[in-house]
């Protein structure tokens, strides 16, 4: 029953038009019919008027369906797009956290082992987690704003790891010549506590790693959930 009223919605225009062409053939073609209407006092033109108005009104109907279809598919193409957009940048920062972390791990055995510490790929430059970081914060908070405390605290924490690193490196540098010469023991409070930092920072790695699987999943399901309400406001 309900596939047959979908089947008739979708063809109303169709059937419209057609029940005018077979009323104006039939008229034109039975001498019986002509005079039925006639005795009956029926002006063909009306019906046909008729019919000819419906099927406007029907095709009106038709239009709009299609400008709310068009929206609902431009809606969904912009939360897929905005979506997408965020899971990239979480994929950066679950690489840049784990790449902070190595190179913080990298500082404590360099020193243990009295080997120069090379910052190779410069990992507390933060040019490539800034790009676009603020339009994605905003499409957070207007797509996807169940996740904004989840995305701050993601942040939060992968500066806490910068922060670790950063700092290491720095004193790392600025302390070098007395690490060579006299080893890794009381050089400064910094590098003193790397191995508090150390653990600090793997928990901290630890989070994000289960933060952002969250932030993707939650993404995945409400661009699927999306999809499945217009499809089924469209049927």
């Amino acid at each position: 029953m309900d596939g047959a009223l979908k089947s008739f919605k979708k063809n109303a225009i169709f059937i419209a038009l057609v029940g005018v062409v077979v009323l104006l053939g039939i008229y034109l073609s039975c001498d019986t019919f002509r005079n039925f209407l006639s005795e009956q006092g029926i002006d063909p033109n009306f019906i046909i008027g008729f019919l000819t108005i419906v099927a406007l009104l029907l095709s009106l109907l038709q239009a709009s369906h299609d400008r709310r279809y068009a929206y609902n598919l431009k809606l969904i193409e912009s939360i897929e797009e905005k979506g997408l957009r965020i899971i990239g940048k979480l994929l950066g920062i679950k690489q840049k956290s784990a790449a902070l972390l190595a190179s913080l791990e990298a500082v404590k055995k360099c020193m243990d082992e009295r080997v120069i510490f090379l910052d190779a790929h410069n990992v507390t430059d933060k040019a490539d987690v800034d790009m676009d970081m603020e339009l994605v914060t905003a499409y957070i908070h207007t797509y996807f704003n169940e996740l904004g405390s989840s995305w701050n605290q993601l942040i939060d924490k992968l500066r806490g790891v910068g922060d670790y690193a950063g700092n290491a490196i720095l004193n790392y540098k600025e302390n070098i010549d007395v690490i060579q010469t006299h080893g890794p023991i009381n050089v400064c409070d910094t590098l003193n506590k790397l191995p508090t930092s150390i653990q600090e920072a793997r928990r901290l790695n630890a989070e994000i790693d289960v933060l952002t699987q969250s932030i993707t999943d939650v993404i995945v399901k409400k661009i699927s959930d999306t999809r499945l309400q217009v499809k089924a406001s469209i049927d």
